[in-house]
């Protein structure tokens, strides 16, 4: 009787499931570099609003710093209130106020690069001064009237004994007299008023010493001073 054959068992074939799992793996790739894309692409927008933002920013700041003589816009007002009574005062026909800025401070003082022409009064029939609310360089004022400032700060002018350079300076501007004042405040110079008559006079108008005339333009162009000193101390403060 011939041996019982046992069958041999059929190899159990596993289930193909490569493709499957590499079709999951690919779509949570994909998932994730969209993601990804989503992410960058929020961030470039949030870099761009906040470059665009920080751009704005520089952009103001350079306005505000090459603005520096500007005065506050609720004190022009008084400012030009000021101007015109030192103009009754002194009987002068133009009176311009110039504020001193971009510069270094130092212990001897301030050396500016500046002036802007802020504020002017002119009398009817009176031309503006060409310069009003225009920037200055200031060496140009001081080369121009050089060593005559009194002491540095204070100049007054006759058209008929200056030199050359000044008096087609005054010519341009229709000025035959001319006096400048630096206001300061301890060391600091902030500005310069400028008073210009426009006729020929043979002593200047202005208010004898000790009198009410001289008290009150004293007073006025402190006051002037006070205005250009807490304007520049506001803004080294805020910035």
């Amino acid at each position: 009787m011939p041996p019982e054959l046992t069958p041999t068992p059929t190899p159990t074939v596993a289930p193909d499931i490569a493709p499957q799992g590499s079709s999951l793996y690919d779509q949570l790739m994909a998932d994730v570099l969209s993601i990804l894309a989503i992410l960058a692409s929020t961030g470039l927008a949030f870099l761009s609003f906040y470059l665009k933002q920080k751009l704005s920013s520089i952009e103001e700041f350079v306005h505000n710093v090459s603005h520096k003589g500007q005065l506050p816009e609720e004190e022009t007002e008084r400012v030009n209130q000021i101007l015109a009574q030192l103009a009754v005062i002194y009987e002068a026909d133009r009176v311009t106020l110039g504020v001193l800025h971009n510069g270094v401070i130092g212990s001897q003082g301030a050396h500016y690069n500046k002036v802007e022409i802020t504020a002017g009064y002119s009398a009817p029939g009176v031309i503006k001064l060409p310069e009003l609310g225009k920037d200055v360089e200031a060496s140009t004022i001081m080369d121009d009237f050089g060593t005559m400032w009194k002491e540095g700060k204070e100049l007054f002018l006759d058209k008929s004994s200056a030199h050359h350079s000044c008096a087609l300076y005054m010519t341009r501007r229709d000025i035959f007299h001319l006096w400048n004042k630096v206001l300061f405040v301890g060391n600091l110079d902030v500005g310069i008023l400028s008073m210009h008559w426009c006729a020929p006079l043979e002593k200047l108008p202005v208010p004898p010493e000790t009198s009410r005339g001289e008290r009150l333009a004293k007073e006025l162009i402190g006051e002037l001073t006070s205005i250009i000193y807490s304007a520049k101390e506001r803004k080294r403060i805020l910035g």
